[in-house]
């Protein structure tokens, strides 16, 4: 007796589960924030310093701390310039999705992205 490698309700199951998968993925996808309901929040030695939405192209620095420049850019954020000794916070890259930071410790500087109804995820 030979046995196959898959039977129908082997095919059946991976098909379901795929399945599920994908429309897992496109209701995730959809509930997204989307650039317009983002924000780039600048905290400086814990208090919120400047918040500026990511859907305008800008390059600054902050009054308090000239030797640290940021970028908003493209719905994205990032430190591109600082004169810390490890750049740690420029090689964070671009921030995109509500949650990510990007903190720079010598200077006690932080960048959040942050969502205009105040949350980072929606569980469903």
């Amino acid at each position: 007796m030979t046995r196959k490698l898959f039977g129908k309700t082997d095919i059946f199951i991976c098909v379901a589960l795929v399945t599920i998968a994908l429309v897992i993925y496109a209701l995730n996808s959809s509930t997204r924030a989307g650039v317009d309901n983002l924000y780039a929040q600048i905290i400086l030695n814990g208090d919120i310093v400047k918040t500026l939405p990511l859907s305008v192209d800008i390059t600054f620095a902050l009054p308090q701390l000239p030797d640290v420049t940021f970028k908003i850019t493209n719905g994205t954020a990032a430190f591109i310039y600082s004169d810390c000794p490890d750049l740690i916070c420029i090689h964070g890259g671009f921030l995109h999705t509500a949650g990510q930071t990007a903190v720079c410790m010598p200077n006690r500087v932080a960048l959040v992205i942050k969502t205009a109804n105040g949350f980072d995820a929606i569980a469903q």
